[in-house]
């Protein structure tokens, strides 16, 4: 296994997807992890509105997947990866900078759903592509190879998602016995949710 993997970061055109799965994937955790946080304690919801949010960005996701297929069917795969990335970016930014607001929710689920969906309905399409590339170099075509290691840094981007949202909430002083947030708590959360995934996922542009 170590050395097919080796060689298989031989080819930059996977290492570099592998490093986007990478940085995608800890956003992926961090902010669902901290949505709920934002939303109860940031946005004031109840659990039917949080629910409410979830359902309406499940369905624009879903809407959102076809249209950045048919992207892709027009525009460069690598394009509709990155302008993704760009998209995501901006879906963090907006609670950084619009007032606390039902707009400003909607308007950032539906630059998630985007965003989210251009890595998503890329990142394997893309990997077949990076394994044409093997073909090309040496006669062989490890689609399997390719595939497995991208879902296993997609595991290594969640595990690190996880850690940096637990460590995040403890250093900005959030307490779960606490029904009611101090309110630099509550901008901490604000800031934890809206910069961190956006620097995360410039990272993953560059």
């Amino acid at each position: 296994f170590f050395g097919s993997a080796r060689k298989a970061f031989g080819n930059k055109s996977l290492s570099r997807l592998i490093a986007i799965t990478f940085f995608i994937n800890v956003v992926v955790t961090l902010g669902s992890g901290l949505a709920i946080f934002l939303l109860e304690y940031v946005f004031g919801f109840n659990d039917e509105q949080s629910s409410l949010v979830y359902t309406l960005q499940g369905i624009l996701v879903i809407v959102a997947a076809v249209v950045m297929g048919a992207a892709a069917t027009k525009l460069d795969k690598k394009l509709v990866m990155s302008g993704g990335i760009v998209i995501y970016m901006l879906s963090y930014i907006v609670i950084a900078v619009l007032p606390i607001s039902w707009a400003s929710i909607v308007i950032s689920i539906c630059l998630f759903a985007l965003g989210n969906s251009g890595y998503w309905t890329m990142i394997y399409a893309m990997s077949y592509d990076a394994s044409i590339v093997e073909q090309l170099r040496s006669g062989e075509r490890p689609d399997g190879l390719y595939t497995s290691l991208i879902g296993l840094f997609m595991k290594f981007g969640n595990a690190l998602g996880s850690v940096v949202t637990g460590v995040g909430l403890q250093l900005i002083g959030f307490s779960e016995e606490a029904t009611v947030q101090a309110d630099g708590v509550v901008e901490g959360i604000r800031s934890l949710y809206a910069i961190a995934p956006a620097v995360i996922l410039a990272v993953g542009l560059i």
